[in-house]
């Protein structure tokens, strides 16, 4: 059996983590906007706390704030630049986790996470993650609460480029070949908390399962028993 994970909003509640390292972003290239503006609440979205497009709407398309960053980065291109500035943010929001507890961070795991992972390690299940975050992100914080063993491999936004280099996010179905490239077939389910995961999976072909942090993550072994003899 082979199960993949989303990671924000479903393994961990990282709202928090994200949304300090755009601020103190925000605050480093001296950017005139407030987080409340450049991370509005979006139903179901949970923020896309890693999206271009939030970056092309919201800073780039300033053309005072363009001209600064071009001559702060030394670059003009645009998605040079936005990829530069997710560098900023993957720092800081890598330190914002890292400056945290060991008890901090497992508090802001599922419910029963750990004893999930020890449940599908007890059905031989092989476990991943596919996250449109940072993949340092995840590791991170996976390794920070001991927990990295558990998963066969982390996939993040730096996985999910073509040939062309261009970024093919969930739900679009590139996800899918990433994960078979990593483990040679596709998982059989796909664990997510929100719409966007639920058409990643249908899109890949596998069998999608819910789960967001504030459930009893161990529901899921149920569900996978009778996914499997449905």
């Amino acid at each position: 059996m082979h199960i993949t994970f989303d990671f924000d909003g479903t393994i961990a509640k990282t709202t928090e983590f994200h949304r300090i390292g755009w601020k103190k972003t925000l605050e480093f290239l001296c950017i005139d906007k407030t987080l409340e503006e450049f991370l509005p609440y979006e139903k179901g979205a949970l923020g896309r706390f890693d999206s271009y497009e939030k970056i092309k709407n919201s800073i780039m398309s300033n053309p005072n704030t363009y001209k600064l960053l071009c001559s702060k980065f030394g670059e003009t291109n645009p998605f040079l630049n936005s990829y530069k500035i997710m560098d900023i943010k993957e720092g800081f929001t890598v330190s914002e986790i890292l400056n945290q507890s060991h008890l901090e961070l497992v508090s802001y795991l599922a419910t029963n996470f750990m004893l999930l992972l020890d449940n599908l390690v007890e059905l031989k299940a092989t476990v991943g993650v596919l996250s449109s975050s940072r993949k340092l992100i995840v590791s991170s914080y996976l390794s920070a609460v001991h927990l990295t063993d558990y998963f066969k491999y982390i996939l993040g936004e730096e996985d999910l480029y073509n040939s062309e280099n261009c970024l093919l996010d969930k739900p679009n179905r590139y996800g899918g070949k990433v994960i078979k490239e990593h483990i040679g077939t596709l998982p059989n389910f796909y664990i997510g908390d929100n719409d966007t995961d639920k058409h990643f999976a249908r899109n890949i072909g596998v069998k999608y399962l819910h789960l967001d942090y504030s459930q009893d993550s161990t529901q899921i072994v149920d569900n996978i028993y009778e996914a499997k003899n449905m």
